[in-house]
């Protein structure tokens, strides 16, 4: 599963990208932005409150549609001030839609996962509890056993250290394409 580094990197993006030019996003949106982007992996709180699995509890309803459009729509009520209702729903929304694009890219390696529709997310909960997933991983997948020290393993580092990469790409990426979009705006004939 892509790790929170990305799933951050991907609320930046979304708050350094769809911003007008020269000028910032509060910093609260930005907050807000990132825990819209991390909200359906709080589904591991309990493993690690109680010491159990993390895959007994990962990838649940949290990982939804449904459940990222009403936590989208939850943390858009929380009024700021110079962003209006209609943009804080849409950024928020659309960041937590992205932490399920990004959680399907991934390789799912996890102990009992024989099939492609054994494993991923339930993302049309609650109206179908069939899980999807990729048959073309472009993430690793991290290994998270019992115990947050035994989750920084050589080959979750190694994993880690790629997905830096990626996020790195996928900033300048969507930055530069941003940078092109507003300087092509600029020119006037």
């Amino acid at each position: 599963m892509p790790s929170p580094i990305f799933h951050t990197v991907a609320a930046v993006t979304a708050a350094v990208c769809t911003r007008k030019p020269k000028s910032l996003y509060p910093w609260a949106l930005c907050a807000l932005l990132v825990l819209a982007a991390n909200l359906p992996d709080f589904d591991l709180i309990p493993a690690i409150v109680f010491g159990s699995p993390p895959m007994r509890y990962h990838h649940g309803f949290t990982h939804s549609f449904g459940f990222c459009l009403a936590a989208g729509l939850l943390l858009s009520l929380i009024p700021l001030k110079h962003v209006r209702w209609g943009t804080r729903f849409f950024l928020l929304v659309g960041v937590a839609f992205s932490h399920l694009i990004l959680d399907l890219l991934n390789a799912n390696t996890s102990v009992g996962c024989l099939q492609l529709f054994d494993c991923g997310q339930p993302l049309a909960w609650p109206l179908l509890s069939r899980k999807w997933g990729t048959l073309y991983p472009i993430f690793g997948d991290l290994a998270l056993t019992t115990g947050i020290a035994s989750w920084f393993t050589p080959s979750n580092m190694l994993t880690l250290s790629a997905e830096c990469g990626y996020a790195l790409l996928f900033f300048l990426t969507f930055w530069l394409a941003r940078q092109a979009y507003v300087k092509v705006r600029t020119i006037r004939p």
